[in-house]
């Protein structure tokens, strides 16, 4: 395992991308859960800002592969607020003192954890759960139930 050190604002991480790459490859797509919120977020990986990929992307994560994803509620302007989280292998180096979302974009925060909700196969040791809140358009062609 080859770990590197990444930087979320006080967050200091050491993380085995490869690893964690390698075990996205055999986790399933996301949109298999035929809910209008998946599907709406499934759709919207394809076009995520680069801020949100570069997140994704320097822990190992493909966003369209199964995490655990939520519409908590549409905004009155139609966008929706998803939460969610994904896992990837790493430990925490160093975290803030007071523990909030840090926001990589206006529309877009994460934080991180190593108490994580659930396992999701193949289980990656040492684990480290990336947690996100964020607000979407909504692109489906079907007007959102929410």
């Amino acid at each position: 395992m080859a770990y590197t050190q990444v930087q979320f604002g006080d967050w200091i991480l050491e993380v085995d991308v490869e690893s964690t790459k390698e075990a996205y490859v055999h986790r399933p797509y996301i949109n298999r859960c035929r809910c209008q919120g998946c599907q709406n977020y499934f759709k919207l990986c394809s076009s995520l800002p680069a801020e949100i990929l570069a997140t994704f992307n320097s822990l190992g994560i493909d966003p369209m592969k199964e995490g655990e994803v939520s519409v908590l509620y549409k905004n009155d302007d139609g966008t929706h607020v998803y939460d969610g989280f994904y896992t990837f292998t790493g430990t925490i180096l160093k975290q803030p003192i007071e523990q909030s979302l840090l926001p990589c974009t206006n529309t877009f925060s994460i934080s991180f954890t190593d108490k994580i909700s659930i396992l999701t196969p193949p289980v990656l040791k040492p684990m480290l759960q990336i947690n996100f809140m964020a607000t979407f358009p909504w692109i489906l062609k079907e007007s959102s139930e929410y």
